[in-house]
């Protein structure tokens, strides 16, 4: 059967190796084409590594940055608050002034003689503010504040001490009343006026030696006269 079909012309045998030349040929041209084009990715895909690296190098290098200012920032925080501390410490607001100044001594008082020990007691133990331009502008203030808490405390409770003296006084009722309610006083001359904490201490014993041997002597001489009251009855 196949014996019967006629053989391929040289002219078909010829457009067929044609034919083929050209397959060949486009072929030839579309690998080329992919292989520029894989040349291209290739060269894309190196360019997009180096950039790569130059933005890991960037991001790095931010990175750096970025915990150098957090260390700035954390340290002039630190700066700025050590600031405020040492300015709240050494300041003098007008209102500390009139209370040591103006007000009786009284609850009020005792807020601002508090306030006043915080900062008498900053200045003596901190050498570093000793040494700033501001405790030279601020100590003479604070020494005038700190004569004048120690001189009305010292006559409030001198008072208080002489009230003991006299006649009929309830002594206990004074003490938990007048004395221990303002017993900050006597801190208070204790750390910042020695002598006229030994002053004050000194008329406290010594008033009190008084109004205790008063009562003893009347207690033995209330003791005589019954004893006498006794005997007239037997």
């Amino acid at each position: 059967m196949f014996h019967n079909q006629p053989p391929y012309s040289n002219s078909a045998s010829h457009l067929y190796g044609a034919r083929m030349l050209q397959l060949i040929e486009l072929l030839v041209v579309q690998i080329s084409s992919c292989d520029n084009i894989l040349a291209t990715m290739e060269d894309m895909l190196g360019k997009f590594q180096a950039d790569l690296g130059n933005i890991s190098t960037e991001i790095r290098a931010l990175q750096e940055q970025s915990q150098t200012m957090s260390i700035k920032l954390k340290n002039r925080k630190g700066t700025e608050q050590k600031l405020s501390n040492f300015i709240e410490s050494v300041a003098i607001p007008p209102a500390l002034i009139d209370g040591i100044l103006q007000t009786e001594v009284d609850e009020t008082f005792h807020e601002h003689l508090l306030s006043l020990h915080r900062k008498l007691n900053f200045l003596e133990k901190n050498e570093a503010a000793q040494n700033s331009a501001a405790y030279k502008d601020v100590a003479p203030e604070l020494e005038k504040l700190r004569v004048k808490a120690i001189s009305k405390s010292r006559d409030y409770l001198m008072q208080r001490i002489y009230a003991l003296r006299k006649p009929k006084t309830n002594i206990q009722i004074l003490q938990q009343n007048v004395l221990l309610k303002y017993k900050y006083l006597v801190t208070f001359l204790r750390l910042h006026g020695g002598e006229v904490f030994g002053e004050v201490r000194t008329a406290y014993i010594d008033t009190l030696s008084r109004v205790l041997s008063s009562h003893f002597r009347a207690y033995l001489a209330a003791i005589e006269r019954l004893k006498v009251s006794n005997s007239l009855l037997i």
